[in-house]
């Protein structure tokens, strides 16, 4: 099983309590297949220098490398290799792991809109 972890491992501490705030869901969505939940769950990525890509560009570059480290991947190209996600959750104060399957139907490979803040000062 090919899992790419992405999470708060790897931070400098500059960004620790930073994440992706989900603000809206596509109603099939692999991140709504996951239960993540708008407005109050934040997928945890720290970038781990001042020039690393965002999270979108994390996700596409692994969507990418799955497509052409795994055969079985270039038969069907909705498919991609699974992803662990750290996900933070405002209302119980408490990170969670998830795994989705991204893809590139909807407006994303998450199917979310997100927004980059601070979730230690934010509020539901």
């Amino acid at each position: 099983k090919n899992i790419t972890k992405m999470g708060a491992n790897g931070s400098d501490g500059s960004y620790a309590n930073y994440g992706y705030r989900i603000l809206t869901l596509d109603s099939n969505s692999p991140l709504k297949s996951a239960g993540v939940q708008p407005m109050i769950d934040f997928i945890c990525y720290q970038p781990t220098s001042a020039d690393d890509p965002g999270i979108t560009e994390k996700i596409r570059e692994h969507m990418k490398k799955s497509f052409f480290d795994d055969p079985n991947l270039r038969t069907n190209n909705s498919s991609a290799a699974m992803l662990e996600l750290e996900v933070y959750n405002l209302v119980k104060q408490s990170k969670r792991c998830i795994t989705v399957k991204p893809n590139k139907s909807g407006r994303s490979f998450l199917g979310a809109t997100v927004r980059y803040e601070d979730y230690s000062n934010a509020h539901c």
